[in-house]
């Protein structure tokens, strides 16, 4: 009887182990070159990617310029993985950002496929009213604008998608202060996402495409002010209250742009 319990109790801690792994989960990465971006960006800050065990399995996507039409993707929770010419071996990472807020699915170099932008909060838990993608989109926050290097970063932005003055207790962050004006997109880049990005390269975040705003979201169920800012590839918040190595998020814009993608009618 005994040996029989024993044998039951291992049974049991192999089926709660296995279960204990989403169903859809990627057993392994869908090329070489994913698993080797992946390791340096988890190198560069905890979650960067999002693990393994919550990603999608690799996936032919249209892309115009791929091989019959198609490319190599792969959904993570915080982006998405793209080879388009397995000669090459290059990685590359979607816009997923940019097509978000203005519902432009990019299908080839050239080539879109027109959305209604998506409808899903950028920042805290999938609750929260907003501000969503699409309430970025709708807002003047996306207008190029004048260099405001050295002053502090004053704009809100509602859930309902109403620009104002952010009235909040961290006006004199010296994180929140514009250092760098970006020439390419003209917009304005605060001091925490301009140092972050220089950490971790531009090519897995992208240019600034809003200027940065604060708003208030419910985050593990908690209100809190947050500083936002969309770039090409992810929409990065800065929340004063977090432990140093938390300050600096992304949402889990892999999980919204394949939601938005393949699950909205």
């Amino acid at each position: 009887m005994r040996y029989r319990s024993v044998i039951s109790l291992v049974f049991v801690l192999i089926m709660a182990a296995v279960t204990a792994v989403p169903l859809d989960a990627a057993p392994t990465f869908a090329a070489t070159g994913f698993g080797q971006q992946w390791k340096v960006g988890e190198a560069f800050a905890p979650n960067f990617w999002g693990p393994l065990a919550t990603a999608r399995d690799g996936q032919p996507e249209e892309y115009k310029e791929g091989a019959n039409g198609k490319r190599l993707v792969q959904y993570f929770d915080k982006a998405r993985m793209e080879l388009t010419d397995p000669a090459t071996g290059t990685v590359t990472n979607g816009l997923l950002a940019r097509e978000l807020i203005t519902g432009r699915v990019q299908t080839g170099n050239t080539t879109f496929e027109t959305r209604a932008p998506a409808t899903i909060p950028v920042a805290g838990d999938l609750d929260n009213a907003g501000p969503t993608y699409a309430t970025i989109n709708g807002s003047s926050l996306m207008a190029e604008t004048a260099s405001t290097e050295t002053m502090q970063a004053s704009q809100s932005l509602s859930a309902s998608g109403t620009v104002g003055l952010y009235k909040g207790p961290y006006l004199d962050d010296p994180y929140a202060v514009i250092s760098h004006p970006e020439a390419a997109t003209h917009h304005n880049v605060p001091k925490a996402f301009c140092d972050f990005r220089a950490r971790v390269g531009l090519a897995s975040i992208g240019y600034a495409i809003s200027e940065p705003f604060w708003t208030t979201v419910k985050v593990g169920g908690q209100q809190k002010d947050v500083l936002v800012q969309a770039y090409e590839r992810r929409v990065l918040t800065y929340t004063p209250t977090n432990p140093d190595a938390y300050k600096i998020e992304f949402g889990n814009i892999g999980q919204h742009y394949y939601a938005w993608r393949y699950n909205t009618p």
